[in-house]
Order: structure tokens, then sequence, then C-alpha cells
């Protein structure tokens, strides 16, 4: 692999290595924040499906209860 970095003059040519150092370090960090955001995304997606599903089920057994009562009571 070659970076192409022929307009440093000749005393700078290590600088070549750490400009690639830091391509592929930015590249890692990009990668690691992108992940970071998409389990954050899903994490909150996962409870708020939890949430509708808890009140889903809170309703049904109120609405149970209810029923249940009107008919012990009739």
């Amino acid at each position: 692999m070659t970076l192409q970095a022929g307009y440093l003059p000749q005393h700078w040519r290590l600088l070549e290595a750490l400009l690639g150092m830091a391509g592929l370090l930015t590249v890692a960090w990009s990668t690691g924040i992108l992940y970071m955001l998409a389990q954050d995304f899903q994490e909150s997606q996962l409870r708020k499906r939890r949430r509708k599903l808890e009140q889903r089920a809170e309703t049904s057994r109120k609405s149970e209860r209810g029923a249940s009562a009107d008919r012990g009571g009739a």
C-alpha cells in the first residue's frame, strides 16, 4: 500500500506513516461511534416496545377484572 505523499519534502517523509496511522485510527473511531449509536437506538426501541407490551397487559388485566366483577355482581 502506497500513500502517495510525494508532495512532502524529503526530510518529512516519516510523516507519511503518521498520516496513514491517523487515517486508520479515524476509521476505527468512527466505526466505534456508529456501533455505539446503533446499540443505543436499538436499546431505546426495545424499551419502548416493552413499555407498550406492559401497558397492554395491564389494560387487559384491568378489563378482565372489570368483566369478572360485572359477572359476579349480576
